[in-house]
């Protein structure tokens, strides 16, 4: 379907924007010819950079099997990079990078479970993912409210119907749009497709979500970029208001 594919782009975007800083720390721990880490370590890492790309080209080709695929793959390594327990400081590195990577490739893979509609497996891995982040930075940590506040939208998610799934997609799409200043460069161009998808957001999955939120945020700055101070203050009031309870 058209709106599935559509939220691929979105994934595609959240695995780049995470990863970036990742592949940076990688390159301090390998340099080409002579691995700063041991060189079990370096391989590994080295395989999790490879496996680590091709998960970003299948999401965003939108090959989901084969995505899935990966990701168990990057799991595996992830795991055992994290139970090495290195004691210097360019192991620790390592470690960092795959506990970082194995939180990222979780909520994604609950992402490509939900594209599918295959709930019990999203919702698996969310849950994991939200495990992950409990054990690594606790119950009051912002990182930890997240992943409990993406299980509570899974959870609204996988009680819509196709039709209202349908509708959903289609403000994904509506929001992307917005969201791009080159596909959309004119203020009131974005206004009028943001309008209709916060609507959609706060009908369908209610006003205490992150992409309703993240919806009210981009209305009042693109009124805001109008000049419409009067119109931005009071939205953007309101999505901080939520942010702030979702916190």
């Amino acid at each position: 379907m058209v709106f599935q594919h559509r939220r691929y782009s979105s994934i595609s975007k959240v695995w780049c924007a995470a990863t970036c800083l990742g592949y940076l720390v990688l390159g301090s721990l390998v340099v080409a010819g002579e691995p700063i880490l041991p060189a079990d370590i370096a391989k590994q890492l080295a395989v999790q950079h490879k496996l680590a790309g091709q998960y970003q080209e299948l999401i965003a080709a939108g090959k989901t099997d084969e995505a899935i695929s990966v990701a168990a793959q990057l799991i595996e390594i992830d795991r055992s990079l994290i139970a090495v327990r290195p004691t210097d400081a360019e192991g620790d590195k390592a470690s960092t990078i795959a506990q970082d990577s194995l939180e990222r490739t979780y909520f994604l893979l609950a992402k490509l479970h939900e594209v599918r509609h295959g709930w019990d497996a999203a919702m698996k891995a969310s849950q994991e993912h939200l495990r992950l982040r409990q054990k690594r930075y606790g119950n009051d940590h912002w990182r930890t409210a997240d992943a409990r506040v993406a299980i509570v939208r899974l959870q609204r998610v996988q009680s819509l119907t196709a039709a209202q799934l349908r509708e959903l997609g289609e403000a994904d799409g509506l929001h992307q749009r917005a969201d791009d200043d080159q596909q959309t460069p004119k203020p009131s161009d974005r206004l009028k497709l943001a309008l209709p998808s916060q609507a959609v957001y706060e009908k369908l999955l209610g006003p205490d979500t992150r992409q309703n939120v993240g919806a009210l945020m981009q209305i009042a700055g693109t009124y805001q970029e109008m000049g419409h101070y009067t119109q931005a203050d009071p939205l953007m009031r309101r999505a901080l208001k939520l942010f702030e309870a979702l916190a």
